[in-house]
């Protein structure tokens, strides 16, 4: 089969749950915040086919607890699609990351994590373990609001990182 790797081959979802979408130019962040969050639509609106292991692995990084590891959805991913490589897994978080669908967070020991930007937010990074977790950005979407109101310039919002030491690597103090 020739063509565009993006449009042929893999299965074909049909039914009233699989419609498509117009594919346009990438969406950007605060597209995506405003997007529905089924990961069919997702893919569809960012201009990829929605096979089925892109939707696992869409979905794995979208309803992990924490900030997953491309391990971490291998595993989570697997447990519908046992066929699925590793290989598979970094190569399509790369092409989301590429794509804005998703953000890599670099987080302690060098390890890649993951998250779906589906709201303004702070991620507190430890730099001694990588535990990270998100924090509510409390009045952040305030003052976006006031700083474009008071400019021209449309802000593009994207995840704030600290960094510091989670309660765990932090030395307790006795006094």
């Amino acid at each position: 089969m020739t063509g565009d790797p993006e449009t042929t081959g893999g299965p074909r979802l049909t039914g009233a749950a699989f419609r498509p979408s117009s594919r346009r130019t990438r969406p950007t962040r605060e597209d995506t915040m405003t997007t529905p969050t089924d990961p069919l639509d997702l893919l569809r609106d960012h201009g990829l086919r929605a096979t089925s292991q892109r939707i696992e692995i869409l979905h794995a990084v979208m309803e992990h607890e924490e900030h997953p590891t491309a391990e971490d959805v291998w595993e989570q991913a697997r447990e519908d699609q046992p066929t699925l490589s590793l290989s598979t897994v970094y190569d399509t978080l790369s092409r989301f990351v590429e794509l804005g669908l998703l953000d890599e967070l670099h987080a302690g020991e060098g390890a890649t994590r993951y998250e779906f930007f589906d709201r303004p937010h702070i991620n507190l990074v430890c730099t001694e373990c990588g535990h990270v977790e998100d924090t509510d950005a409390g009045e952040l979407g305030a003052v976006i609001e006031e700083a474009e109101g008071a400019s021209a310039f449309a802000v593009d919002p994207q995840p704030i990182e600290l960094e510091g030491r989670c309660s765990d690597c932090r030395p307790s103090s006795t006094c």
